[in-house]
């Protein structure tokens, strides 16, 4: 099934000024008359489409002639992932090799300023020496993708020079993706960087994006979708960004399968088996983890509790209800219970509220559960 990312207009706006305001007119010296955009992040539980966007975010920065680089991981002491020297590396030479700390088809050349005094080596050179140089030669878009697990130390060295050289002008967009434990990390690590970041929080798209992004690949290779069959899908994939998906192929294997150009109800409900196989294996997941994290005895209890607060509550209140139902349960457990089950998707964020997820991820937890205690 052809890739196509629905909806998510508001983000894009916010992406699309972000890089539109680093290649704004300069003054002598390589900087802007307007300051950049502050920093962007973007957080959502584990397939809300988080990846999708920022490699349109990507591919849009390329397209108006930005270099942009995917960072996927900076962590210290693991031979297979990336770190501090091999991205300073990577902007000084300007290379569209991949490497574990990056996955961006760079389109820049190497640094012509300073070249054969570093002698290509970024080792004995620092990250702030490269970057500044590399923005004084061209704009920049750095985009760090499942930042909860960077290293503090470089992330932290990364964010205060960015926004050193965003503060003064010079073309740099930043932009960081990563679950909402990433929120919590950033905040840990520097208070005063969140409060001057731009937020973007993910989760479930409308039904109306869950539509389009349904249908309109079916529509594109003149393939009809009848309405119940479009209905149908809709409601099996729970609006969820990466369900759609698993949805969405499913139907067109099936089709492609029994050589068909269309779709009817009968089609989309043949392909259910698929779908409920492909989503137990993601929840099965997410139960392993909130069960190693020591969720589970909680989430129940959070069902309720959200329950009896019309389904939305602050994190504080529930922190307190939690506390109230475990009177052994300090404070900062309460807490780390409350943003593990957010982290992983059990509830969401919507703006300063806490809502409920995925309706089938809390079904299939509570379905889990059931089993373990009848067994």
């Amino acid at each position: 099934m052809p890739a196509y990312l629905a909806g998510r207009s508001k983000e894009k706006r916010i992406i699309e000024k972000a890089l539109k305001a680093i290649t704004d007119p300069q003054l002598a010296g390589g900087e802007l008359k307007r300051s950049p955009k502050p920093p962007i992040t973007l957080s959502g539980p584990r397939g809300t489409g988080k990846t999708c966007l920022l490699q349109w975010a990507q591919d849009l920065a390329q397209k108006q002639g930005i270099p942009a680089m995917r960072v996927v991981y900076l962590r210290k002491g693991y031979s297979n992932q990336g770190t501090l020297q091999e991205l300073t590396q990577h902007i000084m030479d300007g290379e569209g090799k991949e490497t574990a700390s990056n996955s961006s088809q760079a389109s820049f050349h190497p640094l012509s300023s300073h070249s054969k005094e570093w002698r290509q080596d970024a080792s004995d050179v620092s990250f702030r020496q490269v970057l500044q140089a590399r923005l004084d030669e061209c704009p920049l878009a750095i985009m760090m993708d499942e930042v909860q697990h960077y290293d503090a130390d470089y992330l932290a060295l990364i964010l205060q020079q960015g926004q050193e050289m965003i503060a003064s002008g010079y073309q740099l967009a930043l932009m960081l993706v990563g679950t909402p434990e990433m929120e919590s990390f950033l905040m840990r690590m520097s208070a005063t960087y969140m409060n001057r970041c731009q937020t973007i929080r993910i989760n479930n798209l409308s039904v109306e994006e869950t539509s389009q992004a349904l249908h309109k690949p079916f529509l594109d290779q003149d393939i009809k979708v009848s309405d119940d069959a479009l209905a149908f899908m809709i409601d099996l994939s729970d609006n969820y960004p990466y369900f759609v998906q698993v949805v969405g192929q499913a139907v067109w294997e099936k089709m492609i399968e029994q050589e068909r150009q269309d779709v009817d109800l009968a089609l989309a409900q043949q392909s259910k088996v698929v779908f409920e196989r492909e989503r137990n294996i993601f929840y099965d997941s997410i139960y392993g983890e909130m069960y190693r994290a020591k969720l589970i005895p909680f989430a129940r209890q959070v069902v309720d509790i959200l329950a009896e607060h019309e389904q939305k509550l602050r994190l504080e209140t529930l922190v307190e209800k939690l506390q109230k139902r475990n009177p052994d349960m300090k404070q900062d457990r309460a807490v780390e219970v409350a943003e593990g089950l957010v982290d992983w998707g059990f509830m969401w964020k919507e703006v300063d509220w806490l809502i409920p997820g995925a309706p089938s991820l809390a079904s299939y937890l509570q379905s889990r559960i059931g089993e373990q205690a009848n067994s």
